[in-house]
């Protein structure tokens, strides 16, 4: 049975309308994830990808707690626990690093004791733990 000029009619005013509120893909959209593969270098450790951010390597293309400053040529420091870390080494085939504590580093008396406990996010896995504990 033939519709009716007047049903589709509707039908096409209804398609349009609901075509007016579709989200549009936008080039400012992909913009905004554009440099997700630049990598994080300060002096002698280069070309850092994930987990890590800092530099021209965006918050969004790394963890927050892994988040890592540059001051010149010098190493890469990352802070956790309000306290401040060199990193000295970033093995990311290993999935491992070096760090230094800046406020012990060349220090000749010992400061106040504290604890440094690793954020949920960042603690390995069981078992990673146990392949670091064999």
């Amino acid at each position: 049975m033939p519709r009716s000029p007047t049903a589709v009619a509707a039908l096409l005013l209804l398609l349009t309308i609901f075509a007016g509120h579709l989200p549009t893909s936008s080039s400012q959209d992909t913009t905004a994830f554009s440099n997700w593969n630049a990598t994080f270098s300060c002096g002698p450790i280069q070309n850092i990808t994930y987990p890590f951010t800092g530099g021209a390597r965006p918050s969004y293309c790394g963890l927050p707690d892994f988040h890592l400053t540059c001051d010149g040529d010098n190493y890469p420091e990352l802070t956790a626990n309000s306290l401040t870390y060199g990193v000295l080494t970033i093995d990311q085939t290993r999935q491992s690093l070096t760090l230094v504590r800046l406020d012990l580093y060349g220090c000749t008396t010992p400061p106040a004791r504290g604890n440094s406990t690793t954020p949920p996010s960042t603690r390995p896995s069981s078992a990673t733990a146990a392949r670091i504990r064999s």
